[in-house]
């Protein structure tokens, strides 16, 4: 499930190189961001959706700073290959879209608009993440997205159900706005999985 069947998928790459690939024998990939996510984009900026019970037990911002610095929550996020076979932007800005995946690292790093840190309380500012994990997961999605387990393994792919679903983030006012649709799972995307 979820960041569960990219870790699959590495350990499926490594068991090919160490020429072990028939080890497996199927793969049940339930709501799997095969090439991210959206969501992950608004909970990694804004924490949205990342409190524990109405934020009783963990607020937004908290969860928010935890996973600026977790190397797991990167590779949530949409990669090279999404920006390549998804056409809808994961970004607009009052109207113009985040056409690339330097554009999209640029504005996450804070480069493009050389924003500060917000403060944690702050939830409607967009944090800036760390470079050198974008990069991390740029690497492995680079990996990962064009690897696919042998012919010889049985995969089954289960996303999407109707749910409303994170496709992109506007930002036209203070606070950004969340577009989602109904070709997800809450979570994923379908074309992303």
């Amino acid at each position: 499930h979820s960041n569960g069947g990219l870790v699959a998928k590495a350990l499926g790459l490594e068991l090919e190189k160490a020429g072990k690939s028939n080890l497996i024998d199927k793969v049940v990939f339930v709501a799997v961001p095969e090439l991210g996510t959206p969501q992950a984009v608004a909970a990694m900026l804004h924490g949205l959706d990342q409190g524990i019970f109405h934020e009783i037990i963990l607020k937004e911002g908290v969860a928010r700073t935890f996973g600026l610095s977790l190397p797991g929550a990167y590779g949530l996020l949409p990669s090279e290959e999404y920006f390549n076979r998804i056409i809808d932007p994961v970004l607009t800005f009052t109207g113009k879209a985040v056409g690339s995946f330097e554009e999209f690292g640029n504005f996450l790093t804070g480069k493009s608009d050389k924003r500060p840190q917000p403060k944690e309380s702050d939830t409607k500012s967009p944090a800036v993440l760390s470079s050198a994990l974008l990069s991390k997961s740029r690497a492995l999605h680079g990996l990962l997205d064009i690897w696919h387990f042998p012919p010889a393994t049985e995969l089954l792919s289960l996303a999407g159900w109707g749910t409303p679903t994170t496709e992109s983030i506007e930002y036209s006012t203070s606070s950004p706005r969340i577009r989602k649709g109904q070709e997800g799972d809450g979570t994923v995307v379908v074309q992303s999985a």
